[in-house]
């Protein structure tokens, strides 16, 4: 598997698309920042950020067909 750590979102996508394996690369590139958020956003316990962040990867995993590649990831 090559390294696409660099890639834009729309190619980490579409890759994944192609092989669930590519999702580590979107996983790895926002779990911090949506960690941030939810933190932010809730006074949970540091396990239930952990939760709620796998919940949403889930969510995105199911829902990448969806993606539009017009926008941004972030937005989405």
């Amino acid at each position: 598997m090559e390294d696409l750590s660099l890639a834009e979102d729309k190619v980490l996508v579409s890759r994944s698309l192609e092989n669930p394996d590519y999702f580590v690369f979107i996983i790895r590139r926002w779990e911090d920042a949506i960690t941030r958020y939810a933190r932010r956003r809730t006074n949970k316990s540091s396990d239930d950020i952990a939760d709620i962040v796998q919940e949403i990867f889930i969510k995105v995993y199911r829902n990448l067909n969806d993606f539009d590649s017009g926008l941004s990831f972030s937005s989405w």
